[in-house]
C-alpha cells in the first residue's frame, strides 16, 4: 500500500507536473497568437489611417483639375463642329497656360542635388479616379488630339488646333525656359495622329502650313520677341517627321515590298532620338515585315521597338 501510495503520489505528481508544462506551453501559444494577431491588427489599422490621411490630402482643386482633364480629352477626341472647337478651344488654352508647371513637371530638368526638387512620379503614373486624367499623360493625348485636328480639311479647324499648340508652346518656354522639352512628345504625338494609317492626311503633307505658322510670333504675344529662334528647332523637327511620313505615305503604294520597308527602316532611324516615335515607327516596320511573310526580321523589329 506504502508503496503503492507512492507509485500513484509520484505519478500523479509527474502528471501534475506534466499538466502544468502542457498548460504552461499552451497559454505560451494562446499569448504568443493574440499577440501576433494584435500586432498584425495594429499594423492594418495604422495602414488604413495612413491611406485616410493620403487620400484626405488630396485638395479638391487637384481632384477638380484631374476631372476637367477628362472630361476635356473626352471631347477632343471626338469628332467636332467648327463651333463645338471655337468653344473648347479657350478653355484649353486657358488649362495649358494656368497649369503648365504641373502639365511638364516630368519634362522639366530639376537641379541636381536639390533639395526642393519633388519626387519623380512613378511609372506608369497611378491613374487618376474616373473619369479624371493626370496632367502629364493628358498632355501626351491631347497633342495627339489637336495635331490629328491640325491636319483636318477644314481650315477653320486647323486654325483652333493651331491657336491651341501655340499656347502649348509657350507654356514650355514659360515653365521650363525651352520649347525643346517638348520635342520628343510632340514628335511622337505626330506620328501618333498620321501614322496609323498613313492615309490622304500624310500624303498630301497636311502639317506643312500649320508647323509653318508655329514658327511666326503673334504680334503682341509676350513672348513674340526671339519666338523663332525659341520654337525653330522644335518646329523643325517636327516638319522633317511629317516630310519623312509623307514620303512613306507615296512609298507604301510601291508593291515592292523590300523597297518599303528599306523605306521605313529610314524613317525609324531618322526618328531614333525621339524614344516613343522610334518604337511606333518600329512596330509599323515589324507588322508590314510580318505582312510580307519575313517572320525573323519582324521578330527583331518587335524586339528592338520592345
Amino acid at each position: 500500500m506504502g508503496e503503492g501510495g507512492k507509485r500513484r503520489s509520484t505519478l500523479s505528481v509527474v502528471g501534475g507536473r506534466n499538466g502544468r508544462d502542457e498548460t504552461g506551453i499552451q497559454r505560451r501559444r494562446s499569448s504568443s497568437f493574440w499577440t501576433t494577431s494584435r500586432a498584425t491588427i495594429v499594423k492594418e489599422e495604422a495602414a488604413a489611417r495612413a491611406a485616410a490621411a493620403a487620400a484626405a490630402a488630396v485638395s479638391p482643386a487637384r481632384v477638380f483639375l484631374e476631372g476637367s482633364m477628362g472630361v476635356l480629352l473626352a471631347a477632343m477626341r471626338r469628332r467636332q463642329s467648327v463651333t463645338a472647337w471655337r468653344a473648347l478651344s479657350p478653355l484649353l488654352r486657358r488649362l495649358l497656360w494656368d497649369h503648365r508647371a504641373s502639365l511638364l513637371a516630368p519634362l522639366i530638368a530639376q537641379k541636381a542635388g536639390s533639395k526642393d526638387a519633388p519626387e519623380p512620379e512613378p511609372f506608369p503614373p497611378t491613374p487618376a479616379a474616373p473619369p479624371g486624367e493626370k496632367p502629364y499623360p493628358f498632355l501626351e493625348k491631347a497633342s495627339t488630339c489637336l495635331l490629328r485636328v491640325a491636319a483636318s480639311p477644314l481650315p477653320e479647324l486647323r486654325a483652333e488646333a493651331v491657336t491651341c499648340l501655340r499656347a502649348l508652346l509657350e507654356s514650355a518656354l514659360n515653365a521650363a525656359g525651352a520649347v525643346t522639352v517638348l520635342r520628343p512628345m510632340l514628335t511622337y504625338a505626330l506620328c501618333a495622329a498620321l501614322y496609323a494609317p498613313l492615309g490622304a492626311a500624310a500624303r498630301r503633307g497636311a502639317l506643312a502650313a500649320e508647323l509653318s505658322a508655329l514658327r511666326r510670333p503673334v504680334r503682341g504675344s509676350s513672348v513674340s520677341d526671339g519666338w523663332e529662334s525659341a520654337a525653330g528647332a522644335t518646329v523643325q523637327a517636327l516638319e522633317s517627321a511629317s516630310a519623312r511620313l509623307r514620303e512613306l505615305a507615296y512609298f507604301q503604294a510601291n508593291p515592292d515590298v523590300e523597297a518599303v520597308v528599306e523605306m521605313e527602316c529610314a524613317v525609324a532611324a531618322a526618328l531614333s532620338w525621339a524614344p516613343a516615335a522610334h518604337c511606333k515607327a518600329l512596330r509599323s516596320l515589324s507588322k508590314r515585315l510580318e505582312d510580307g511573310q519575313h517572320w525573323v526580321e519582324a521578330a527583331e523589329a518587335a524586339a528592338t521597338a520592345a
